[in-house]
């Protein structure tokens, strides 16, 4: 319901930082310990990535091709 209101007032949808700060909230957690779960999760995904990537033995990439200029140039 907070959610919606808050979109309603601003026209856009509240983003992680807002369910971060409902969570340090409704738990009573310390400030800035939302940035501690968001920090634990983000690497959680990151070593789940690089895990993976051991497994398979070759890095994992992005499907995108750089169409820049060559920096040598």
């Amino acid at each position: 319901a907070l959610a919606a209101r808050v979109e309603a007032a601003t026209g856009l949808r509240p983003a992680i930082d807002f369910a971060l700060a409902v969570l340090e909230r409704t738990l009573a957690l310390p400030d800035g310990a939302a940035f501690t779960v968001f920090a634990a999760g983000r690497t959680a995904g990151w070593i789940a990535h690089a895990l993976e990537q051991y497994a398979d033995g070759k890095l994992i990439r992005p499907r995108a091709r750089y169409v820049g200029s060559d920096a040598a140039a």
